[in-house]
């Protein structure tokens, strides 16, 4: 694979000039038994940067971080750190955990994001905490606080579409509480197909919060809400063919129209492959195009959160792989 610069596109945002550039939350290497393999996590981590990625977000749900022990968490971001790259630890609640109070929400979250200092991360991607809870504006904002106030490190907050799974959606008035948290340096955006919701939410933070960092995690609305007015990127499309989201990324902060409509065909037509229906079958689809690559070996290409219909579809999805680095074409462009 051809090496590529760092993609740190604006260095006015001095030591965060990083959060610019594509953040890939990587996959977490498994075995077909779903044990954790995580010695094979180096060599795929140095393709991503190689790819040109700005920083890795380890434990994203990308990289299944709910299953992840709070040891195993540590260990990748070590290995995630010795890539040369800023390192962002998620930190979420244990899959299945079904907090009763806000207080122990907070201590969970807060042992989960203990370590991530120590193990070389510079920043902390905190997930919404649960809609059951009613979460207010106010406690939101004091959770991020707790979160900065422990770790000493900046932290983003995190507007994330999976309601129905369980987390909150923030709404304006909870961006507005986070904006005025300190520790709080960024906003990821991923509202999967709520393009109202994103532009919406990119559009106020950019006009009320100019100091924040405003991440899509917008898989399938990537080029979309750069124009909207994202500043830079924390996509999980980016832990597979990560050259594709740094290639449309660069086109635009450089303003090179025409290179950024063909990177968005490319980027596109590989998203539309990758996050279809099942959902949740993303994290698998992405390990079988990372082993596709060659940046994941064949053996560790396995999502233990993938169902049986999910694991159906294989060749199917492989078969729209053209070669490495291409998607076969989904239809002819419309001649009008």
């Amino acid at each position: 694979m051809q090496s590529r610069a760092v993609n740190t596109p604006d260095p006015d945002r001095g030591p965060l000039a990083w959060l610019s550039g594509v953040v890939a939350a990587p996959l977490t290497p498994f075995d077909a038994k779903g044990r954790l393999r995580s010695e094979e996590f180096a060599d795929y981590a140095v393709h991503l940067v190689r790819a040109g990625v700005s920083g890795l977000a380890v434990g994203a749900h990308t990289g299944r971080g709910g299953l992840l022990a709070p040891q195993a968490h540590a260990d990748l971001i070590r290995v995630a750190r010795a890539t040369g790259v800023p390192v962002v630890a998620t930190v979420c609640l244990p899959d299945g955990a079904r907090p009763g109070s806000r207080t122990e929400v907070e201590r969970v979250l807060l042992e989960r994001a203990d370590a991530a200092p120590a193990a070389g991360a510079s920043a902390v991607l905190c997930v919404p905490p649960p809609a059951a809870l009613d979460p207010d504006p106010a406690w939101v904002a004091r959770l991020h606080e707790l979160i900065a106030e422990a770790t000493g490190l900046p932290v983003l907050a995190f507007l994330l579409y999976e309601a129905a799974a369980g987390n909150v959606r923030y709404g304006t008035d909870h961006l507005a509480a986070l904006s005025g948290v300190p520790g709080v340096t960024g906003v990821k955006i991923a509202t999967l197909d709520d393009a109202v919701a994103a532009q919406d939410a990119i559009i106020w933070l950019r006009r009320n919060a100019p100091r924040l960092a405003v991440l899509t995690g917008e898989d399938r609305m990537f080029g979309p809400s750069l124009m909207w007015g994202a500043t830079g990127a924390l996509v999980g499309i980016a832990a597979a063919r990560a050259h594709l989201s740094v290639d449309l990324l660069r086109a635009w902060q450089e303003h090179r129209l025409a290179d950024f409509v063909a990177a968005s065909d490319r980027l596109d037509a590989f998203a539309r492959l990758t996050f279809t229906a099942p959902l949740h079958g993303y994290v698998q689809r992405l390990a079988w195009a990372a082993a596709h690559e060659g940046i994941m070996p064949p053996g560790l290409a396995h999502d233990p959160g993938a169902t049986p219909d999910v694991l159906a579809e294989r060749e199917v999805f492989l078969a729209g792989l053209a070669g490495p680095g291409d998607v076969a074409p989904v239809a002819a462009a419309p001649s009008w």
